[in-house]
């Protein structure tokens, strides 16, 4: 599903694109982003033996972004974000920063776009079973989706995206565990232009 998903955005995004890179008015933007998981997954492992323990989670988060809008339409940003993960199991909390590029494709009402990114996360409240510091990870992020210019300061997007978290390894019982998060989710965000 999520490769259908990102595979039908990617083609969309070429196939429907006006006038590829067109000339816009280069500025700053900010954003406000939320984000709901379509599926979330966490995998373990360890350096014992090869057995690795998945499970699965909901996440929703909000971010802050300030970018630059080039003057080919495409989008360098800067973002805080702080995800909220839940199952049955635990209730926790990231807070990272994450910089990302979107390659945007038209100048157009509906511009489609596919972008890349990484970020550094911490997850809060981690200290008590981390040496007193709290655990830190490593995010690579794929997107693609479509924004919508409503008018020369404001701006909506749709955005499919799916986002790896790798966490620094901890010692549980003189075994060093690893985990990965791996979340695909879609994102609504609102834009202000300067």
């Amino acid at each position: 599903m999520k490769k259908t998903l990102l595979c039908f955005f990617s083609v969309a995004s070429i196939l429907f694109a006006h006038n590829t890179f067109a000339e816009t008015e280069n500025g700053f933007f900010l954003g406000l982003n939320l984000d709901k998981s379509i599926k979330a997954e966490s995998t373990i492992m360890n350096d014992v033996d090869s057995e690795t323990k998945k499970s699965s989670f909901d996440s929703y988060s909000y971010s802050l972004s300030a970018g630059y809008r080039t003057a080919s339409n495409n989008r360098i940003i800067a973002s805080y974000a702080k995800i909220s993960a839940k199952n049955k199991h635990y209730d926790v909390t990231f807070s990272g920063l994450d910089l990302d590029w979107q390659f945007v494709y038209g100048s157009r009402l509906v511009q489609p776009f596919w972008g890349l990114g990484f970020g550094s996360y911490s997850q809060d409240d981690s200290a008590k079973f981390n040496d007193g510091k709290d655990l830190s990870a490593f995010s690579l992020q794929l997107m693609t989706g479509a924004k919508f210019d409503l008018n020369d300061q404001f701006e909506l997007s749709a955005t499919y995206h799916v986002r790896t978290m790798v966490w620094e390894s901890v010692e549980v019982a003189n075994v060093s565990e690893t985990s990965i998060d791996s979340i695909s989710s879609i994102q609504l965000s609102a834009v202000f232009k300067f």
